[in-house]
């Protein structure tokens, strides 16, 4: 490992220092977000909310815990949970076409 703690901290620190690290590495994450939607138009709002669907997606142990009063916010997360649903019966959606047709 060559780093910047690696030139401070002697080669035997720095072996119990992994040992640690890697003895405590997490396998999912929680992630917490209060109001995502603080003065963001709703379109970033749609963004960042996709983002964030998109980390927690990762892994199946992933979670988010959010709060908000944005109604475009639910309005988001209820879509994304029915495509979802969508996608675990098989029905196949494909979003390029669509996205092609509103840039002409």
């Amino acid at each position: 490992m060559t780093s910047g703690i690696s030139k401070s901290v002697s080669n035997g620190t720095l072996a119990e220092i992994t040992t640690v690290a890697n003895k405590y590495t997490n396998s999912f994450f929680l992630n917490v977000v209060e109001e995502p939607a603080q003065n963001l138009f709703p379109e970033s709002q749609m963004k960042n909310l996709a983002f964030l669907l998109e980390a927690a997606n990762v892994n199946d142990e992933n979670k988010i815990v959010m709060t908000t009063h944005s109604p475009y916010v639910l309005s988001y997360i209820t879509l994304a949970a029915k495509a979802y649903e969508l996608m675990n019966k098989g029905v196949k959606c494909d979003f390029s076409t669509q996205k092609q047709n509103e840039r002409q």
